[in-house]
């Protein structure tokens, strides 16, 4: 039935955009795919990526999220460079000038299930459905409590943070934390060495939603959010 309302959704976005009237490309995806894992014990399990409007004119883009592969149990939801949308909301418009780019996440949420999951996303100019292009986006959950890394947990305050954030991590050893903003952009890569505890100065970046992304040494990835006052 899944696959079914899948190829009857692409039919009528085709005959709406016209199949046999090629036109040039209006956007690219920064990565045709996208692979994710991490603890199921995780709220969010995020795929990262972004889409840029290639043309010299504001276009406006429509998505479509298919959960094909969604395993039983897990959510997901996009985030688009106007907003994060619940897991009911399978479509949204956004527009985008020229040369801009928007950011395209996938956020799994897989509620404390292990297993794996699959999510395709289809974008197209409006008007051109027929030169849309698909991204997809894999994750993996591991089980709760299953060849954990008490290194892989730690604790970060103040959340919003105004001027100075700390990071406490229950052990010492070596760390790797990176910070990125809204749009994905890499704005900190911090590496600890048989340290305990981190500070990173928010004094010169903008007011917003960031991207905390924690890498053990034996490469488990934890991924929290926060907010810059």
């Amino acid at each position: 039935m899944k696959i079914r309302f899948y190829t009857l959704i692409l039919c009528a976005l085709f005959l709406i955009g016209g199949v046999g009237l090629v036109q040039a490309q209006t956007f690219k995806f920064i990565k045709d795919s996208v692979s994710v894992t991490a603890s199921s014990g995780e709220a969010e399990i995020v795929g990262y990526n972004q889409m840029v409007n290639t043309t010299s004119q504001t276009q406006t883009f429509r998505w479509y999220r298919f959960d094909e592969g969604l395993e039983n149990g897990w959510e997901s939801q996009i985030c688009d460079k106007i907003q994060c949308y619940l897991p009911h909301v399978s479509s949204a418009e956004f527009v985008l000038g020229a040369g801009d780019t928007s950011i395209m996440d996938v956020h799994f949420i897989p509620n404390s299930v292990s297993g794996e999951s699959e999510v395709r996303v289809f974008l197209f100019a409006v008007g051109d459905s027929a030169n849309g292009q698909f991204a997809t986006y894999f994750a993996t959950g591991w089980r709760v409590g299953l060849n954990e890394n008490p290194q892989a947990k730690f604790n970060f305050y103040p959340n919003p943070v105004k001027e100075k954030l700390t990071i406490d991590f229950p052990v010492k050893g070596d760390h790797t934390v990176e910070i990125f903003n809204i749009l994905g952009n890499n704005v900190g890569t911090y590496q600890v060495n048989n340290q305990s505890t981190l500070n990173i100065s928010f004094f010169d970046l903008p007011k917003g939603m960031y991207i905390l992304t924690y890498r053990s040494a034996e490469g488990k990835v934890v991924t929290k959010t926060l907010t810059k006052e």
